[in-house]
């Protein structure tokens, strides 16, 4: 980040934070993968709304998936890596049972 002082920028500072603000985003999207899943499981007689949650599905998927290659990316630690490699299978696990 940027120090106003020195006026110098401290990379792994910003990369530390840039890597929370991620995954944030990351688990955030998980609990709306869940959320949808167990929307469709009781709105199941409804075609609008089962529309709308396979599409937000698909969405945060999209942008979780792009997340986890940005952090794979930005960092180089091994349990952050299997971490988000988890949620990924997680989610796939989740889109499988959407799809039945």
């Amino acid at each position: 980040m940027f120090n106003p002082f020195t006026f110098t920028f401290n990379e792994t500072i910003y990369t530390n934070l840039h890597l929370k603000e991620c995954f944030t985003a990351f688990i955030c999207l998980q609990l709306i993968s869940v959320y949808v899943f167990y929307w469709n499981k009781t709105h199941k007689d409804n075609k609008f709304k089962k529309i709308i949650s396979k599409v937000l599905y698909i969405v945060s998927n999209i942008i979780a998936v792009f997340l986890f290659i940005e952090v794979g990316l930005y960092t180089k630690s091994l349990p952050l890596r299997l971490t988000g490699l988890c949620m990924v299978f997680f989610m796939g696990t989740i889109g499988k049972k959407l799809s039945e």
